[in-house]
Order: C-alpha cells, then sequence, then structure tokens
C-alpha cells in the first residue's frame, strides 16, 4: 500500500492543483490532505461549485 500510494499520490496532487480553486479544496479535503479543522471553507466551496453547476 504505502508503494502504491508513493507512486499515485504525486501524480493525484498534480491533477487536483489543476482544479479550479473550489474543487481543488474539496477534493484535498476528501483525500485528507488539506484538514485544518475548518469545514467552513470547505463548505463554501461545495456551495460555490453547486452554484456553478447549475
Amino acid at each position: 500500500m504505502r508503494r502504491g500510494s508513493e507512486l499515485v499520490d504525486p501524480v493525484l496532487r498534480e491533477v487536483v492543483d489543476r482544479l479550479q480553486p473550489s474543487m481543488a479544496t474539496v477534493c484535498r479535503y476528501h483525500l485528507g490532505w488539506d484538514i485544518d479543522g475548518s469545514q467552513a471553507a470547505v463548505q463554501q466551496a461545495v456551495k460555490r461549485s453547486a452554484r456553478r453547476s447549475r
């Protein structure tokens, strides 16, 4: 598992970094990368993304 993470994580991070900032925030949160304890930032990003998708 560790070796798989070592191979996949850098590529996955590059892909997530190319997303719109609001979507990248949500992805990072769900992947456990940028959890700062602030759910408000994630909720705002989800709301912005939902508005854009309409």
